[in-house]
């Protein structure tokens, strides 16, 4: 023990350190110094007694013991229960500085009466204990880090694994080798990663910090770490020691992988959206080669999501685009990229195709199949595809410029109804141009430059005003007057269209309103609504609210919608018109008989008017097959309960034949041209006056 080897050193006197005090303690508590080191500690230069009252040294308590008293006074007590103390003392010193003193105190009882004393050695162990202090609280802080830490010599002995190490890789043997355990914990790439370059790297520089994978044997598993190997060198620059930490990235990487999900993934569909998909172009353009040169870009929507979407729910939308994404990776190979670009649009890649009627097969295949049979939450849905598709044998068309022509050759397969449309340069073109008529047709709208101009609508037999249809007029700056015809479709296709309906009601409403408080107010109003218009749920709420603001009775607003929408509307369009026409506003089908509209659809509408397309009136009076076809209509009108009202009559020859075809209703050039609101009542008196006699 260490107080039997100080005990001796006492005793034949070889203890002579200078920092070592040593004391003689009489049964009077009465403190001689034998040493200077015990003269510092009692402050006296002598070997005078001292009082062990008088003593500077303040004894601190501790959890242990909250009142010590120091060894010599319980060696000379009356009981002592032994004869040796060594401890450790926690002082206060004179300079009120707390020390930690390293005490071995023996008692020596006198013979013959003598008294007993205590023989002190005492040893300052202060920078000792710190040091120790430190140590451990480094040891502590090691031990509890979730990092993976390993020491050993550079003979290959281990000295230590903290406790993520030893839970990883077992505890370290007394015997056991650094390499052994090197090809324990590391797999044949991380190993030869760490003989052939992290060590000798380290052994270069002092450290080297990379990736490799830890064989965890409490996990089972094999985790990426990041390592860091430092080389210790001693004072003649040998190196002496390893050590490595391994921090586990199976965290960080499960996060990266979940970044690149959201930045690169769709959340509904799980596959690329357009950014990365955008990427795999780029990718399959520089593995383009001479033997399957051919790469074809298809973007597709779907015919009728928006009603799915506004009449079912977004939810159920949602499963519908999964459902379809879903079909397209089973109906192309491998090799394709699917994607989904954006609301209701797909994207496919088919890299590397012999000839480029392999595209023709592709599309062909989806289009036909993607929605046959489909079924979403067990019930059955009806969608369809159609799509535009570039194809090129060079690397030198960015993504970018073939995504927009697969998107321009979409937009030409949406307008011409066909299933599919391939990309041809004027496409693009026109894209451009729809574009840039979109921008100033925004402009247009913020600025309220929007006009609306004002046709009657006519007794074709007493030629008595009945009605007036609002037509929305757009005079540019620069271009002068653009076409409706021209800037409508782009209004539709930019998602403007809404706008353009509200500022034509607003100020179609408004004019309305005037004219019935000057008392000259025509029958009805008819006001043109879109397909888009109709797509928004909650759109006839809307309506209704609109009149209400601009006050205008709904009894006066007849809506005017194309026969397009008559092919197959959705369960939700014939609910709102339904709900509308309940509330007073008449519902009218445009441009009749130029469509493919199902009669069935038009006796399940709520329609209130039919009007007679243009294209019709034009030479009817010389074409009988017109005319006929203009008695049917009237004739089914009549029978269905609903007016009739021909369009475009421009000749009194036309008037004639449409009235010996039995419509009685119509508009035209012959009766007047569409005028602003403010020239309307004195054009339209005008016109009147001009034609007295003539129509009756």
């Amino acid at each position: 023990m260490a107080s039997e080897t100080w005990l001796r050193a006492l005793g034949d006197g070889s203890l002579r350190s200078p920092s070592v005090g040593l004391l003689l303690v009489d049964a009077h508590n009465r403190i001689t110094p034998l040493n200077p080191a015990g003269w510092e500690f009692v402050g006296r230069g002598s070997d005078v007694p001292v009082a062990g009252s008088q003593l500077a040294w303040r004894l601190q308590g501790t959890r242990k013991d909250p009142a010590p008293v120091w060894p010599w006074e319980r060696l000379l007590s009356n009981a002592p229960t032994e004869k040796v103390i060594e401890e450790s003392l926690y002082v206060l010193c004179p300079e009120h500085q707390s020390r930690v003193l390293y005490c071995c105190a023996a008692r020596r009882d006198g013979q013959g009466g003598a008294e007993p004393e205590v023989v002190v050695a005492i040893d300052d162990q202060t920078a000792r204990c710190a040091a120790e202090w430190e140590h451990q609280l480094l040891l502590e802080f090691l031990e509890a880090l979730p990092d993976y830490i390993g020491i050993a010599e550079a003979n290959g002995r281990l000295l230590y694994h903290n406790e993520a190490m030893r839970n990883a890789q077992g505890r370290v043997g007394k015997e056991e080798s650094f390499s052994v355990r090197l090809v324990e914990a590391h797999g044949p790439e991380s190993l030869q990663c760490l003989l052939n370059e992290a060590i000798p790297t380290a052994e270069q520089t002092g450290l080297w910090l990379g990736q490799t994978r830890l064989k965890h044997q409490g996990l089972g598993t094999e985790l990426p770490v990041e390592q860091l190997v430092i080389a210790h060198r001693d004072e003649q620059g040998a190196v002496v020691r390893y050590s490595t930490l391994m921090r586990d990235l199976s965290e960080r990487h499960a996060h990266e992988s979940e970044i690149e999900r959201l930045l690169y993934r769709d959340p509904i569909t799980g596959l690329p959206n357009r950014m990365l998909f955008h990427d795999r172009i780029e990718q399959a353009q520089i593995l383009q080669g001479q033997d399957e040169p051919w790469l074809a870009v298809i973007v597709c929507d779907l015919r009728g999501f928006a009603s799915i979407n506004g009449s079912r729910g977004q939810d159920f939308g949602d499963q519908v685009l999964a459902a379809i994404g879903a079909r397209l990776r089973e109906l192309l190979p491998q090799t394709a990229t699917i994607g989904r670009l954006g609301g209701d649009q797909f994207g496919v890649l088919l890299p590397q195709l012999r000839s480029s009627q392999a595209a023709v097969d592709f599309v062909e295949r989806i289009v036909g199949k993607v929605g046959d049979p489909l079924e979403v939450s067990g019930e059955p849905v009806q969608v369809s595809l159609r799509a535009g598709i570039t194809l090129t044998a060079s690397s030198l068309e960015s993504a970018y410029a073939l995504m927009d022509q697969a998107d321009a050759a979409r937009r030409e397969s949406k307008q011409s109804g066909s299933r599919y449309q391939f990309f041809r340069d004027e496409f693009t073109k026109r894209a451009r141009e729809q574009v840039d008529l979109s921008t100033k047709l925004r402009g247009a709208l913020d600025a309220g430059d929007l006009a609306v101009h004002y046709q009657p609508q006519v007794n074709l037999r007493t030629g008595r005003l009945l009605g007036v249809e609002a037509l929305v007029r757009w005079h540019h700056p620069e271009e002068g007057w653009i076409s409706p015809g021209r800037f409508i479709p782009v209004a539709e296709w930019a998602g403007l269209i809404r706008r353009v309906g509200e500022q034509v009601l607003d100020r179609a409403g408004e004019q309305y309103r005037i004219w019935s408080e000057q008392g000259g107010a025509p029958g009805w109003l008819a006001v043109n609504l879109a397909a888009p218009q109709m797509e928004v749920p909650g759109w006839s709420d809307e309506l209704l609210a609109q009149l209400a603001r601009i006050g205008m009775a709904p009894e006066a607003l007849e809506l005017e919608i194309t026969e397009s929408l008559m092919v197959e509307p959705s369960a939700t369009i014939i609910s709102e018109l339904t709900f509308l026409r309940e509330h007073g506003v008449r519902v009218a089908v445009d441009d009749f008989g130029t469509g493919y509209s199902s009669l069935h659809y038009l006796t399940q509408l709520p329609v209130d008017r039919v009007k007679i397309d243009r294209s019709f009136v034009a030479d009817m009076a010389e074409c009988r097959r017109k005319a006929a076809v203009v008695e049917s209509i009237v004739t089914l009108g009549e029978r269905l309960g609903m007016d009739v009202l021909a369009e475009g009559i421009e000749t009194e020859a036309q008037r004639s034949a449409l009235l010996g075809a039995g419509c009685r209703q119509g508009q035209g050039f012959l009766f007047s041209a569409a005028v602003p609101g403010e020239d309307f009542q004195s054009s339209w008196r005008e016109c009147a006056r001009s034609a007295t006699g003539t129509w009756q």
